[in-house]
Formats: structure tokens, C-alpha cells, sequence
């Protein structure tokens, strides 16, 4: 099995509840090891609407990138996400932010994601699972590209967060 990491956010509908029910539907195929608290954050890169919820999630699949990236897909899909421009709304935001320690780019997909190291609402939630996970393109620590905790504040520590098999 592949270790990977993805991000969940949702700043549209039920924001918890689409959080908490598509990791059930991450299930299908990703058994999952760890789960960060969820956030609240101030919506990136000129996104309308209220603030997001955000989570990071730890763990394995056997799905190669490409099916991953299709089952992620479909799972926002059945939680009525749209894709009519970027930064908008969303029900729901799944991105695999590392798998394993692969580096790939092309027009479909690029891992690991080419913006996490700049997004505290990645990095905050990310450092708390796994801190010491090292970047593969720039070497470095997920800890360490945190310079402070603006725009994000946690609501829901992990410990509390419950999602039954």
C-alpha cells in the first residue's frame, strides 16, 4: 500500500457534515491512519463565500495516482462540486497533497501539490500529523514552512472527531 496525504475543505452547504461524510466515502479505498482537528479558515486565492473548514488526512491505498485522482473526482462530484472557475465555492475540496514521495507534473495531475507549502490552511493541519514529513522537491520539513497560524484556528480538535467504520 502507497502512503499518501489529502486535504478536505468545504466552504459551501453543511461544511462539517460534507467533511465528516467524505471521509466515509474516502474509506472505499483509502484505509486511513490519522485525521487532523478541522479549521477554520479564511477562504484563498480570492474564493467567495463563508470561510472553509479544513482538514488533512493520513493514509494508504493501493490505487495508482491516476485512479486516485478519479475516485477523489468522483467522490466531490456526488457532493455537487463545481468547477466553473477557480477559487470558487465549494461543497468540497479533496487534494492530494503527497503521495508517497513521488514528484510528477503534467496537465492532469502534480504531486505533490505545487501550493500546499504556501497555504496555512494545509501546513497547520498537515504538521499536526505528521510535522516531520519532508517535502520531496524542497527538502524541508512541513513544519518548518509555517512562519505563523494566521487565518486559522481550530474547532474541532482531532481527539473529538469520531468517524466509525
Amino acid at each position: 500500500m502507497k502512503e499518501i496525504y489529502l486535504s478536505l475543505g468545504s466552504n459551501k452547504g453543511d461544511r462539517l457534515k460534507n467533511i465528516l461524510f467524505s471521509i466515509y466515502e474516502l474509506r472505499r479505498f483509502l484505509k486511513v491512519s490519522s485525521l487532523s482537528s478541522i479549521y477554520l479558515t479564511e477562504p484563498w486565492g480570492g474564493a467567495e463565500g463563508c470561510k472553509f473548514l479544513n482538514m488533512v488526512i493520513r493514509g494508504f491505498t493501493n490505487l495508482a495516482p491516476y485512479e486516485l485522482l478519479r475516485e477523489i473526482n468522483l467522490i466531490e462530484k456526488r457532493f455537487k462540486r463545481e468547477r466553473k472557475f477557480k477559487y470558487q465555492a465549494r461543497t468540497l475540496d479533496i487534494d492530494i497533497l503527497f503521495y508517497e514521495k513521488l514528484i510528477m507534473k503534467n496537465e492532469a495531475l502534480i504531486i505533490p501539490h505545487p501550493l500546499l507549502h504556501k497555504r496555512n490552511f494545509v501546513l497547520v493541519p498537515f504538521s499536526e500529523i505528521s510535522p516531520d514529513f519532508v517535502h520531496p522537491v524542497f527538502n524541508k520539513k512541513i513544519k518548518d514552512f509555517i512562519e505563523n497560524k494566521n487565518g486559522v484556528k481550530k474547532i474541532i480538535d482531532r481527539k473529538a472527531i469520531r468517524v466509525k467504520e
